[in-house]
């Protein structure tokens, strides 16, 4: 789960799912707002996932001088980090482009769990939300969210 999702969470007054978060003491939680006081689990529960994080972080924090968790102004001071890479300045584009397919072709036919219909890759899930939106002219927002816009906007 990403940071935004115990924002979400937290807001529309709901529990996050088991197993996926720490309160500040180190217990598992499904309290959204204890967890952004303590800790979410990387996504495969070990160093590596935790490492990947962290490089995450770092580039989203401190190399842009925004805050970071623990330090600063986590609730305002978000950093965001845009990074462009010209593959025709490493390899081939062409050659680049069908190897990226072949792999997310690879990702998206392995083995499904039970009651898994459709593997993603990153990306994927969010343009078909989009899209969804898109064709049906509305967007969602969540009762307290909108409460609070409307308050926000007098």
């Amino acid at each position: 789960m990403a940071y935004f999702g115990l924002i979400e969470a937290k807001t529309a007054g709901k529990s996050i799912p088991e197993g996926i978060a720490y309160d500040s003491e180190g217990h598992l939680t499904t309290d959204p707002a204890k967890a952004m006081d303590g800790a979410i689990r990387p996504f495969d529960k070990n160093y590596k996932g935790a490492g990947l994080s962290m490089m995450v972080e770092i580039l989203t924090g401190p190399l842009v001088a925004a805050s970071f968790t623990g330090f600063g102004d986590t609730a305002s001071n978000w950093g965001n980090l845009v990074m462009v890479i010209d593959p025709g300045l490493l390899t081939d584009v062409d050659l680049f482009k069908k190897q990226v397919s072949q792999m997310a072709q690879k990702v998206k036919s392995t083995r499904k769990l039970p009651g898994v219909e459709e593997i993603f890759v990153p990306g994927e899930r969010g343009n078909k939300a989009t899209s969804a939106t898109v064709m049906s002219g509305e967007i969602e927002v969540e009762d307290n969210l909108l409460r609070g816009l409307k308050l926000a906007a007098g």
